[in-house]
């Protein structure tokens, strides 16, 4: 019976230690936990403006407002917020007044914009070091997750940090300096079309607190329904500090593109990108038709996921080309901190016309079978080295530069030679005609 109740107790315990921790708090088990709301900017501080609709500090109160209704219905979280009306209030008296009522963590609320309104999507600024760093990362990856949900582009989990190694934003750096946790939350881009769709009303910027709200709740261990917390958050250890979150000033080390197909008949162009980072993941692309003078829009990097920091390396573009271009392509790539690196250039296409005008007289030995007959010599060549054929034209380039500096020096030394041998002969017929006289 001893050795039953034995196998059962084992059996019981490997099952339990596989099943995912439900209902515990990724912060540290208390009876009570005391959140502070930081609706950021207030009075002349206006926050950005570049959507002409609203100013931030008015919808981040109203982001705020619905956050607190939510949370307050959880009797285990006490809040409060650094201001409940429009209010300019230095950093640091927003840390000064968290510190005040013993805050365990302090959630700092803002919408985006950028200097060219090109960039798109939602992110989270955490501390840069432990223990705060993991405590805010926990959070971080529960906030991103539930902005994913909503249908935004996660730009991911960042650290940055000032000239003297701090924490760069003044609310993270007030904050750690007074052993408070504290998150940056971006909810949206206010100024690019993608993200702007996102909050066009108030009921809009309320759906941002209460998805705010849920995470929070979860990330304390209170939400009704924990089971989709991972359980990798869990073992998240307090002094570990997350790679991938890390600012990367390098940019993606490589951005490499080929020819994949030509279609002129109905004008598009298949090409093959592949960048790699290796810090950070390639976040978005952009292409060029005339050869990097110009970039479309910035699009999302296929199967990219900021969150979880994963991406391919590797994927296939359809360019539709314009009617009577006749394209230079190039692509860039651009990692988590927005850096890129531009690609190698395509080029020596036919004009593309499009499948509505009218045909193109061609002569019979013009352009499409004529420029792939150009090009079979390279891709024979990339196939039995398995390389890609803009690595081996670059390559061969490289070798017939080689050789022509090569032998320019041949010629300068054989001349050199020459000229050595002149001089000796010289002297040699002098030291003769010497002798003669002598």
């Amino acid at each position: 019976m001893k050795r039953v109740l034995f196998c059962l107790c084992i059996i019981s315990l490997f099952l339990l230690s596989g099943m995912k921790v439900n209902g515990q708090s990724l912060y540290g088990e208390k009876e009570k936990y005391i959140i502070v709301i930081d609706p950021g900017h207030g009075g002349e501080n206006k926050g950005t403006v570049a959507n002409p609709a609203f100013e931030e500090k008015d919808i981040l109160m109203q982001t705020a407002l619905a956050l607190v209704k939510e949370l307050e219905k959880y009797e285990q979280l006490e809040v409060h917020l650094t201001r409940t009306d429009d209010t300019d209030i230095s950093l640091r008296d927003r840390a000064v007044f968290a510190k005040s009522v013993n805050a365990d963590f302090v959630f700092s609320l803002h919408y985006n914009a950028s200097e060219n309104h090109t960039l798109y999507g939602t992110e989270v600024w955490i501390p840069l070091h432990a223990p705060h760093h993991s405590l805010a990362y926990k959070f971080a990856y529960l906030q991103q997750l539930e902005m994913q949900e909503m249908g935004l582009f996660s730009r991911g989990i960042k650290t940055r940090k000032n000239d003297s190694g701090k924490d760069y934003y003044g609310i993270l750096r007030e904050c750690v300096a007074r052993d408070i946790p504290a998150v940056i939350i971006e909810h949206c881009h206010v100024d690019e079309d993608r993200d702007s769709a996102y909050c066009d009303e108030i009921s809009d910027y309320e759906e941002f607190g209460r998805r705010d709200a849920i995470a929070i709740a979860k990330f304390f261990g209170v939400y009704e329904d924990m089971t989709d917390v991972e359980e990798s958050l869990y073992k998240i250890k307090k002094n570990e500090t997350i790679s991938h979150t890390l600012e990367d000033f390098s940019g993606p080390s490589q951005c490499i593109i080929s020819t994949e197909e030509v279609d002129y008949e109905n004008g598009v162009l298949t090409i093959k990108v592949n960048a790699v980072d290796k810090q950070t993941p390639v976040m978005y692309y952009t292409y060029s038709l005339d050869g990097g003078k110009n970039f479309s829009k910035l699009y999302a990097w296929p199967d990219t996921d900021m969150i979880t920091s994963t991406y391919s390396q590797e994927f296939s573009l359809m360019i539709n080309v314009p009617d009577g271009c006749v394209p230079e392509i190039a692509v860039r790539a651009y990692n988590k901190f927005d850096i890129y690196r531009t690609s190698n250039k395509l080029k020596g296409f036919d004009a593309f016309v499009s499948p509505t005008a009218p045909p193109a007289v061609i002569s019979p030995e013009k352009p499409v079978i004529k420029e792939e007959k150009k090009e079979s010599a390279i891709y024979v060549i990339a196939d039995i080295l398995k390389k890609e054929p803009e690595e081996v034209r670059f390559t061969l380039k490289r070798f017939i530069v080689l050789m022509i500096f090569i032998t320019l020096w041949m010629g300068i030394l054989l001349l050199m030679l020459r000229s050595i041998q002149r001089v000796l002969k010289n002297r040699n017929d002098n030291q003769s005609n010497r002798n003669n006289r002598k």
